[in-house]
């Protein structure tokens, strides 16, 4: 029933006119039996070669899709309980190759056992192009973004991530708030 009532959030923002960019919708300690509830939509260019989301071979822990070019991901879960995921947004004179991938955030956090804090504490704002990083180390929800330089450890409640500044005022933020 959750994995429907999700669908249809989704459903409803996509069709309310919103434009497809990465949205992240976080429910976070508002259920007693699930800590954290996450809804999410991904968009990517197509041309990058990834692999849908699966136990990976190399880390059998980690669940998630797969960069197939940088082996990172833009969201993954460990058997343990640990979640992270990226929204990327990137500046007109920003080139990949002067960059570390992002999905390296993601795939680092979930292979460490550093706590949410501390991991995003620790992530030169400058090595990587823009974008928006959420982790939970199975207690604690933190959020990381080179967009201001700037970085928080949520309080519970429900919370909006997009390719943009956190809080912001979007038509895909307004929506997805709502529907959340």
């Amino acid at each position: 029933m959750l994995l429907l009532d999700l669908r249809i959030v989704l459903f409803a923002i996509i069709s309310n006119g919103v434009e497809s960019v990465c949205l992240i919708l976080i429910a976070f300690r508002v259920d007693q039996k699930y800590p954290l509830l996450v809804a999410a939509n991904r968009d990517e260019y197509f041309a990058r070669p990834t692999s849908a989301a699966h136990y990976w071979s190399d880390h059998p822990n980690i669940f998630g899709g797969r960069d197939l070019q940088e082996l990172g991901t833009w969201m993954g879960v460990t058997t343990t309980g640990r979640f992270a995921a990226v929204a990327n947004w990137s500046r007109n004179n920003e080139r990949a190759s002067d960059y570390r991938s992002r999905g390296e955030l993601v795939r680092d956090f979930l292979l460490t056992e550093i706590m949410s804090l501390e991991y995003v504490r620790s992530i030169p704002f400058s090595e990587y192009r823009g974008c928006n990083l959420i982790v939970y180390d199975g207690v604690d929800l933190a959020f990381w973004s080179n967009h201001e330089n700037f970085f928080t450890e949520f309080n519970s409640g429900y919370h909006v991530i997009t390719n943009a500044n956190l809080d912001n005022n979007s038509l895909r933020a307004k929506s997805g708030a709502l529907y959340i």
